[in-house]
């Protein structure tokens, strides 16, 4: 079972700031809620939780990225594939992600990506 203060507390930490303008009581009502739609994949190691994950799903198909929060001691060219054969095991049917980066890109139109490319290390 997912701690989920310790969830919001590493959102809090590692989101860059992203969850600084929100409530925490709604962080941890969002987490809670991608808990019952198993639509939140939490990573452990041995020192604590190395990255959280929130989407939507868009059919079966289709993955939407809300989030995803990377502890920077994580952060490397192959970690997504990790997170993404964790997450397999849970929505096997995605095919594709999707997602915004609105902070960085805020005007770029949203693309999709195949999780089969992705896995072989192509786009």
């Amino acid at each position: 079972m997912h701690n989920i203060d310790e969830i919001a507390e590493f959102a809090i930490k590692e989101g860059g700031g992203l969850y600084s303008v929100i409530n925490r009581q709604q962080l941890i009502e969002y987490i809670r809620i991608h808990l019952v739609y198993k639509t939140l994949l939490v990573v452990y190691d041995s020192k604590g939780i190395t990255s959280v994950c929130r989407w939507n799903m868009d059919g079966n198909k289709i993955a939407h990225i809300l989030d995803l929060i990377v502890r920077r001691d994580c952060r490397n060219r192959d970690y997504i594939k990790i997170m993404l054969r964790q997450g397999q095991a849970t929505w096997p049917e995605a095919e594709y992600l999707t997602w915004e980066r609105l902070l960085k890109y805020p005007n770029r139109k949203q693309r999709k990506h195949s999780i089969k490319a992705i896995l072989r290390g192509g786009k």
